[in-house]
């Protein structure tokens, strides 16, 4: 949800109007929550690509993808791809993926689908509560639907 506020600037009114975080929707695009997912997919993907140090023709070979299909997931060229097809190649740069559902019910229209990052965690013990203190979890503990790389 927008706002819409005016304020003075140099004694003309100017109309500023605040995004609602998915820029999809604000722009009016069909299926915004989607596209907002896959986009924050492929940012992550861009960003193990890079954290790796591979090149486009490495990372192709390492997902078993072209280098042209690699490169448009890097730059964002993301119609062809589902959301479990990007999270396949991110599961084959070696990170795993978690999807979390809320236990809570919320308002369909406030219900979101978020990607989140865990970085520089170590791998819990079995049966160890280290997520409960985790402060990339404590900060987005929302009731809503979640999608994490880790």
């Amino acid at each position: 949800m927008s706002k819409i506020r005016t304020h003075v600037v140099d004694g003309e009114p100017v109309t500023i109007e605040t995004g609602s975080g998915n820029v999809f929707a604000d722009l009016g695009l069909p299926e915004p929550e989607e596209r907002l997912l896959k986009a924050n997919i492929a940012i992550e993907i861009a960003n193990l690509v890079k954290a790796k140090g591979l090149t486009q023709a490495q990372t192709a070979t390492l997902v078993g993808l072209s280098q042209p299909k690699i490169s448009d997931i890097l730059r964002g060229r993301l119609a062809g791809y589902s959301v479990e097809r990007l999270l396949s190649v991110v599961n084959r740069l070696g990170r795993s993926v978690e999807v979390r559902i809320a236990a809570h019910d919320v308002p369909a229209v406030e219900a979101r689908v978020h990607v989140m990052v865990e970085r520089g965690r170590r791998p819990a013990r079995a049966g160890s509560s280290a997520r409960a203190g985790h402060p990339a979890i404590a900060k987005r503990s929302r009731p809503q639907a979640k999608v994490a790389a880790n």
